[in-house]
């Protein structure tokens, strides 16, 4: 964690590693609330999902571990999202295939978890991303090369439906930046969402894939 200068330069530097006290082993996505009071961290490794407080000062403390068993599904945490609001977590579990939704208190405690167990939606589900209103989550999968898009309407409670899946080939209005010289593109599956605009960076072709939904 770093503190952040004026002129966006990085200073103050403090390290949370894992340990007994802290789970980052593998340490993969983190989200911060609207309110920028709590942090949410998925350990890839750890198969596990971290909340802490965020003082003014930007210090994290007073961990609370969720691990994968039988009331998480956490194996192979991996991307985490926050509805607008603050009321609602998204995470996912890469070697489960499943995608977890838990409502938020307002000391940033989970509860309720609500799930959706592996299908061909889900099979190797990786990360996400929620619309600038939330009222819709983008997801993406991908395992034995085949990739997948998801979005799903988000209700007011947080709960999803009416998934619309997305395969090669499948996409509105797709244009595509692939790794050539005019294009540096690392390895790696993410997706972000800002206004109507979608852009996913696919993990097996190493392209950039701009639509309107």
């Amino acid at each position: 964690m770093y503190n952040v200068d004026s002129d966006g330069a990085l200073s103050n530097l403090r390290i949370y590693r894992s340990d007994n006290i802290y789970e980052l082993d593998g340490a993969w996505n983190v989200a911060l609330s609207p309110d920028g009071q709590h942090l949410y961290v998925t350990a890839l490794i750890g198969d596990a999902l971290s909340v802490y407080d965020v003082a003014s000062d930007g210090a994290l403390s007073n961990p609370r571990i969720y691990r994968h068993g039988n009331i998480h599904q956490l194996n192979g945490a991996w991307g985490v999202a926050l509805s607008p609001d603050g009321q609602h977590l998204y995470v996912t579990a890469h070697d489960r295939d499943t995608l977890s939704v838990y409502d938020v208190a307002s000391d940033g405690a989970l509860s309720n978890r609500r799930y959706l167990a592996s299908n061909n939606k889900l099979f190797g589900v990786r990360d996400m991303t929620l619309s600038p209103d939330g009222q819709h989550l983008y997801v993406t999968a991908s395992k034995r090369r085949e990739g997948t898009l998801s979005v799903y309407d988000v209700a007011s409670n947080g709960t999803l439906s009416n998934p619309r899946v997305y395969r090669n080939g499948a996409l509105s209005n797709p244009r595509v930046y692939r790794n050539v010289d005019t294009h540096e593109l690392n390895v790696d599956l993410s997706i972000v969402a800002y206004c109507v605009s979608i852009v996913l960076i696919t993990f097996i072709d190493c392209a950039v894939v701009r639509m309107s939904p």
